[in-house]
């Protein structure tokens, strides 16, 4: 980081450049992608940070764009070999986290979208506001999202 560099933003960086590579791997993302999203974002937001009211979710919002971007430039539902996960230091198996981000990319994208924000912490109303969506829709594509998983669980 850099010397000018505001201290909140450095601080902002270093709390949260994992939950946001995290949130950018469940939306689709493989690490490198993720990594490479996240810090583009964070170079956007070094330039508009005196004017982001709330850093968190504009970077969320701006990593989840940037991944749209890569979308359209390959096929998202790749093969997973090799895939490295970050931010899912509590899975209890070691391959755990391959096969959660495995079911997540059998969802639509709109529904890792809003899945993403709701396991970060993001209410439906935040969610709607943020994705310009009603909270109905949010709450119903995470109540769709939910019953997609379980019956993904199931099958397997």
């Amino acid at each position: 980081m850099s010397d000018n560099m505001p201290v909140e933003l450095a601080e902002f960086f270093r709390n949260e450049y994992l939950p946001l590579v995290a949130f950018a791997q469940r939306i689709g993302l493989n690490l490198a992608e993720a990594e490479d999203a996240v810090q583009e974002a964070f170079g956007d937001l070094t330039i508009a940070w005196h004017d982001v009211k709330k850093p968190a979710a504009w970077m969320r919002l701006v990593v989840r764009r940037k991944a749209g971007r890569t979308f359209r430039s390959r096929w998202r539902f790749q093969a997973l070999d090799g895939f490295e996960f970050c931010g899912l230091a509590t899975a209890s198996e070691p391959d755990e986290p391959g096969r959660v981000l495995h079911l997540l990319r059998r969802l639509s994208y709109r529904q890792m979208v809003v899945l993403a924000w709701s396991v970060d912490g993001y209410s439906p109303a935040e969610i709607a506001e943020i994705e310009g969506m009603t909270g109905t829709d949010v709450r119903k594509t995470l109540r769709q999202a939910r019953a997609r998983l379980a019956r993904f669980v199931e099958e397997n």
